[in-house]
């Protein structure tokens, strides 16, 4: 029965951490706004989009077409689906020599992508439609990237490379890109991993076999599928669409989902143990009160009443009543010790 109650314990105070840790992971902070906003992954044919150029042809009249529409706010688009960063890239900043091997997260995006995810600019500036049509070599690094290779100096204006681009073909090679602004911190991995340094260039930099097209609405954005696809399909009707959903639903999905089947399960648990215990203890009581039953009829038979029962058995109750109860005024001795005579020789032992 104790381990029965203490194993109980265990899992409902494990429930109460669990549920502390997930509020916690709730309220943590992305560094975007993910409400109001539409995201799908675009599938290019290979075949048909090969160069830069290519995409841009798609990429460019979608957008304009999309914030169109009746009751989108913005739209932009990138490489990989917000919050997630994009891929990994060994980088090298020009001017500053280091043994370790600097890694970044690397993204290709619109002009509007910070705009539309809300994302808060701390220093200099962001892309603008020019750079990303004339594809101007310019990046946008977050604030851990300069907190990490960059501390002590103005980030703004210094020069940076990545190898992965050497392995693209449409991609200049050895090009070296301005850093023109610092944007907040955004999740991108779990949060509880913190956040790795990432860099943001121009989506006309980069020839990928999909693309993903992210919508800010003033309504519910589920109400806008039907229309953004609609427009999809009229600049390019091959374009397939995959894992269209909100933004607030992909998070959920992905980063809430596990922490929070977890948080059920064991409350679930927790909950059965304390059945469990109850049943148990009520068990043992009503088993002991049971086997009593005849003692309580004889104890009763011969004129004990309901309220002294427990106190005709109880010496140590009887005694302390005695103690707090008796006149101390008076010189009688308590009726709980045992009176003796001073000439009593049974006094010393």
């Amino acid at each position: 029965m104790v381990v029965e109650v203490a194993v109980s314990l265990i899992l409902l105070v494990s429930a109460g951490l669990f549920m502390r840790s997930f509020v916690d992971l709730r309220q943590a902070n992305l560094g975007l706004r993910a409400d109001h906003v539409y995201q799908t992954v675009l599938v290019l044919p290979e075949e048909h989009y090969r160069t830069t150029e290519q995409v841009a042809q798609f990429v460019r009249p979608l957008l304009s077409r999309v914030k169109a529409l009746p009751g989108v706010v913005e739209a932009a688009e990138s490489s990989q689906r917000p919050p997630y960063g994009g891929s990994q890239s060994q980088i090298n900043i020009v001017g500053k020599a280091h043994l370790e091997n600097w890694q970044s997260s690397v993204q290709y995006v619109s002009e509007e992508y910070f705009r539309t995810l809300r994302i808060e600019l701390k220093k200099g500036r962001t892309f603008s439609e020019p750079e990303i049509n004339n594809i101007r070599k310019v990046a946008v690094v977050n604030e851990t990237f300069v907190r990490r290779y960059l501390a002590n100096q103005n980030p703004i204006g210094q020069r940076l490379r990545l190898a992965n681009l050497k392995t693209d073909a449409n991609s200049p090679h050895d090009a070296s890109f301005e850093i023109i602004g610092v944007v907040g911190d955004v999740t991108n991995r779990i949060p509880q991993s913190g956040v790795n340094p990432e860099l943001w260039l121009p989506y006309t930099f980069a020839t990928l076999g999909s693309r993903v097209l992210i919508v800010r609405t003033a309504q519910d954005p589920l109400a806008m599928i039907d229309l953004i696809r609609k427009e999809i399909w009229t600049v390019d009707s091959g374009i397939a669409l995959a894992y269209p959903d909100t933004l607030e639903g992909f998070i959920n999905k992905r980063m809430y989902a596990g922490p929070r089947f977890g948080v059920i399960m064991i409350t679930i648990f927790g909950c059965v143990g304390l059945v469990l215990v109850t049943v148990g203890v009520y068990s043992v009581l009503a088993y002991s009160t049971a086997r009593k039953t005849q003692e309580i009829g004889i104890r009763m038979a011969l004129g004990a009443r309901p309220a002294k029962r427990s106190e005709d058995g109880d010496p140590l109750g009887i005694a302390a009543r005695s103690f707090w109860h008796r006149d101390w005024s008076s010189n009688e001795p308590p009726a709980w010790t045992i009176h003796r005579e001073p000439t009593d020789r049974r006094c010393g032992l």
